[in-house]
């Protein structure tokens, strides 16, 4: 009879209970939000904490219900254990496609989803979470059976063709309603879209080529961790909505604590709004680092089977791991600020009272501040993450396979970055030098991370990527401290021999401090017909000075200096 009852009670969570507390938790929130500030997400969110937890007491409820009825032996119960796993995985999944579909008032979505992709995107996070429970299933059968390797593999194969499909659906699904919204003026940022999804495919390829080449495991263990990211993901991002709209809807002047602030304290409106941008920033932080540390902590169990890892014993097990204690939180923060804050007072030692003090030229100054800049900003980083408790093993895996489409997706910012510290080592340009390259020409202003700022002639302020300086043809006037060549057609007439006017031309030249002295100046005598006599003057420039302003000042000096003599000059 206690049997009969559990599981009575357990349905009855799982379903009409649920339904019912569902609505009413809807009427709930519209009740308290009338003008709509934070009702879809407050009724998201409490959509999926709701089916959550009422499937997972029913499942229990269920599994206790079977317990009591039958003698199970340890085989079995751990089946039944993951079974019950796999369906409050499969609950989220439930809650979430709920959540936003939002079939009670499609109005009121939490997430921008166009009404012919509403229920696509209800489907697809429940069909993700019944394949991470159905997953762990066969993972627990096929122990208990003993199944031979061959058996093993063709049941994970089944499960790898179809979460496959599940998943480029969902990303076609992710790309329609991107496109939809992107007619209007409120979609999402498309760029960080783009980024993630390419990322999601990229993990796709990945993982059917490794089944292909017989990594069975990681391709199975990679596209459940791709689903199991998803549906974390896409909590967080409604809750992190729910908070950014709580925080904005008190600090209000439409509720007492806004007006309190602005009439009672006498706070100004600007700064009310920086303190909810703050306060809402800080929020985004917590939440998005306990999503990461969900998505980390089943990294850390033996076994290809995600849903043995999520479950509350094991997952909280996990999650102490990270340290994400409020302590361990505000040590972490404040070991990468102190690192931070130090490599700068570092920067700014050595870029006003070390280097200048040395003899190194600009570009081997410019070179050091900058590398030790990126060890410090990577020492902090790795130093805030040994805080947290990170044990960066856990992730080798998802890492090193998305590597390949962080490769892509990001391919031209990490060339860019690898140019960078090319130039910075090599040092084939300097800060100052007249560089010309891809369109540009100017003098280097700056060499960053990504890009080289260069000042052009006109005053502006050029941005060329560092690749260019690595596979383009560069053309550095001053880098080398080479001299160039002027190069002059001359013929003079109304001398008495060319002898004349060839000394009259050398010493004008020779009155030009821009023309180098050695090597000297030459001018070949090229032409003499009907008393015009022409030459071909070489000479060499001062390094640094720009061929063209030297050719315009000794071109002025030539015609002035030979119409003072009573010679005639054609000069080109």
């Amino acid at each position: 009879m206690v049997c009969l009852a559990l599981l009575v009670l357990g349905i009855a969570l799982i379903w009409p209970l649920r339904l019912w507390l569902l609505s009413w938790v809807a009427r709930l929130v519209h009740r308290f939000d009338r003008h709509g500030h934070y009702h879809a997400h407050a009724k998201a969110v409490a959509t999926i904490l709701l089916t959550v937890l009422l499937v997972g007491f029913g499942v229990h409820l269920i599994r206790e219900a079977i317990g009591t009825g039958f003698i199970l032996l340890p085989s079995t119960a751990a089946l039944a254990d993951t079974a019950a796993a796999g369906l409050v995985v499969a609950g989220l999944g439930l809650g979430i496609g709920r959540a936003l579909r939002s079939p009670d008032d499609p109005d009121r979505r939490p997430l921008p989803v166009p009404d012919e992709l509403g229920r696509a995107a209800g489907f697809y996070p429940l069909a993700g979470g019944i394949m991470l429970g159905l997953a762990g299933f066969i993972e627990r059968t096929s122990m208990i059976l003993h199944a031979s390797p061959v058996s093993w593999t063709i049941a994970h194969a089944l499960l790898i063709l179809i979460e496959t499909a599940l998943a480029a659906g969902f990303l076609v699904t992710v790309g329609r309603i991107r496109d939809a919204v992107g007619e209007g003026t409120a979609g999402p940022r498309r760029s960080t879209s783009y980024t993630l999804t390419g990322l999601a495919w990229a993990a796709i390829i990945i993982g059917l080529i490794s089944f292909l080449l017989g990594y069975t495991r990681f391709a199975v263990l990679l596209f459940q961790e791709l689903i199991w990211s998803s549906l974390v993901i896409v909590t967080a991002l409604l809750l992190v909505r729910l908070v950014d709209a709580l925080i904005g809807w008190l600090l209000g002047t439409e509720h007492a604590a806004g007006r309190f602030a602005t009439h009672i304290v006498g706070l100004r409106a600007e700064r009310i709004g920086q303190v909810s941008i703050l306060t809402t920033g800080l929020a985004s932080v917590v939440i998005w680092g306990l999503a990461i540390g969900l998505i980390v902590a089943p990294l850390g169990g033996a076994g290809v089977s995600l849903v043995d890892q999520v479950q509350p014993g094991l997952l909280l097990g996990e999650l102490r791991t990270l340290h994400f204690a409020p302590q361990a939180v505000a040590t972490a923060a404040a070991v990468l600020v102190v690192g931070l804050a130090l490599t700068r007072i570092l920067r700014r030692w050595l870029e006003r009272r070390f280097l200048p003090a040395t003899a190194l030229d600009v570009g081997v100054r410019t070179s050091i501040v900058m590398g030790l800049s990126y060890a410090g900003v990577v020492f902090a980083l790795l130093a805030a993450t040994n805080a947290l408790g990170i044990d960066l093993e856990k992730i080798t895996l998802i890492a090193s396979a998305l590597s390949v489409g962080i490769g892509f997706g990001l391919q031209s910012i990490i060339q860019n970055f690898v140019s960078g510290v090319i130039l910075l080592i090599e040092r084939p340009i300097n800060i100052g030098d007249w560089v010309s390259t891809s369109g540009a020409e100017g003098s280097v202003r700056r060499i960053n991370v990504r890009a080289t700022e260069l000042a052009m002639a006109d005053g502006s302020i050029a941005i060329v990527p560092n690749s260019s300086f690595i596979s383009a043809n560069v053309q550095n006037r001053t880098g080398a401290g080479v001299a160039g060549r002027v190069e002059m057609t001359i013929k003079i007439s109304g001398s008495a021999s060319p002898i004349e006017a060839r000394d009259g031309v050398l010493g004008l030249i020779g009155k030009n401090d821009d023309i180098l002295k050695e090597p000297p100046p030459r001018l070949l005598f090229t032409d003499a017909s009907e008393g015009i006599y022409g030459f071909t003057l070489h000479a060499y420039g001062q390094p640094g000075r720009q061929i063209a302003e030297i050719h315009s000042d000794l071109l002025y000096a030539l015609v002035q200096g030979l119409g003072g003599a009573g010679l005639k000059a054609t000069i080109s």
